[in-house]
């Protein structure tokens, strides 16, 4: 058993590194769609007020207050998750709890803002949580299979280079759909209007072309499901 003080640093920073992921999915997420810094100052309102309204004004303090918040408890899921891999490590039978910590990760912080109520669920998209959560995953399983290389070789062992191979064909192929879509929408004078109209379609229920304002954050949001069909 590893000294109690490496496995809550390693878990304080690989949290630090999941929060940061999260931090910087938002902020380029809310640039796109011409309102930096809206994500945390709407949580941080609810925090404070227990209510937000989308386009309102940004305030430090609420932003502050939600980045600690968020700080605090990507640490306490490190912390959790690490515990976990380190007692994984002995008794290989509970890489299942491992599994199902992650898993409920990932649903908490949508059924949290579904909880919140109608208003914060229309301001804060369910889907941008989800893929905010995923990046985070992804970089704290990078970070713990680098300090525990038992945990990659337990999980995936030999699936290993079949998830490596996987990954680099999804991405090779989402590369050629979006070159294709490009070089249409460009022969028609229409750049970025098929990913565009995927996503209006998908996330907001567009069913009149016609009524397609075509934008950095629409366009920006359709790549990003893009990529996270490599999986399939």
């Amino acid at each position: 058993m590893k000294p109690k003080v490496r496995i809550l640093a390693d878990g304080a920073v690989a949290g630090l590194l999941g929060a940061g992921a999260v931090a910087l999915w938002f902020l380029a997420f809310d640039f796109w769609r011409g309102h930096p810094l809206e994500t945390p100052c709407l949580l941080g309102e609810v925090l404070l007020h227990g209510t937000c309204n989308a386009g309102m004004p940004i305030t430090s303090a609420s932003v502050l207050l939600y980045t600690m918040v968020h700080v605090a408890a990507f640490v306490g899921f490190g912390m959790g998750a690490t515990w976990l891999i380190d007692f994984a490590e002995r008794e290989s039978s509970l890489l299942i709890s491992l599994l199902v910590f992650l898993g409920a990760f990932e649903v908490f912080f949508i059924a949290f803002v579904i909880f919140l109520g109608p208003a914060v669920a229309n301001a804060i998209t369910w889907w941008s949580i989800l893929v905010g959560n995923l990046l985070a995953t992804a970089v704290m399983l990078a970070y713990f299979f680098g300090r525990y290389p038992a945990l990659g070789r337990e999980l995936l062992g030999p699936w290993l280079g079949v998830v490596r191979e996987g990954i680099s064909a999804g991405l090779i192929g989402a590369a050629t759909v979006a070159v294709w879509f490009l070089l249409y929408d460009l022969s028609l004078g229409q750049p970025f209007r098929i990913p565009a109209l995927l996503r209006a379609a998908i996330l907001t229920g567009l069913r009149d072309p016609v009524m397609l304002r075509i934008s950095g954050a629409i366009v920006f949001g359709y790549s990003v499901l893009h990529l996270t069909e490599l999986p399939s």
